[in-house]
């Protein structure tokens, strides 16, 4: 299957809208079903077209529909998450300080699945790029 990720995972492409339709509900959950039948993103554990990244579709999810199995998936990809982290450090002999693509950003993560929420302060990539856009003039309007 062809590698499934985006810029921070499908969690901002998949959840990163406000919309409250249940048209829109169809697709966020199809999405959610997709990027779990893909499975963990073999690049690594980060955010940032990564396993954590991915992850966090599932949480939010979770919290859009209260159904367990978001949260139960979204700690499944947490476990791979922690593996691929470990074999990252073994790999290279060091961790990445990043936000997005390192290790501080998979623990943000790890704390979301504990937790069960999605209550850091973490922006997402979408939202980032949305409020960068929109301070340039993007994207525009006709």
């Amino acid at each position: 299957m062809p590698a499934l990720s985006r810029c921070a995972g499908n969690g901002d492409e998949l959840c990163g809208c406000a919309f409250a339709t249940p048209e829109f509900d169809v697709l966020l959950l199809d999405g959610g079903r997709f990027a779990w039948a893909a499975g963990p993103v073999t690049k690594g554990s980060n955010l940032c077209h990564g396993t954590g990244g991915n992850g966090y579709a599932f949480l939010k999810l979770y919290r859009r529909t209260k159904d367990a199995v978001w949260l139960d998936r979204a700690r499944q990809f947490a476990m791979t998450a922690i593996v691929q982290y470990h074999g990252s450090q073994v790999a290279v002999g060091r961790g990445r300080y990043s936000l997005w693509t390192g290790d501080v950003g998979l623990a943000i993560y790890l704390w979301d699945c504990i937790t069960g929420s999605r209550a850091s302060r973490l922006s997402t990539c979408s939202e980032i790029a949305q409020e960068k856009a929109s301070c340039y003039g993007w994207p525009p309007k006709y």
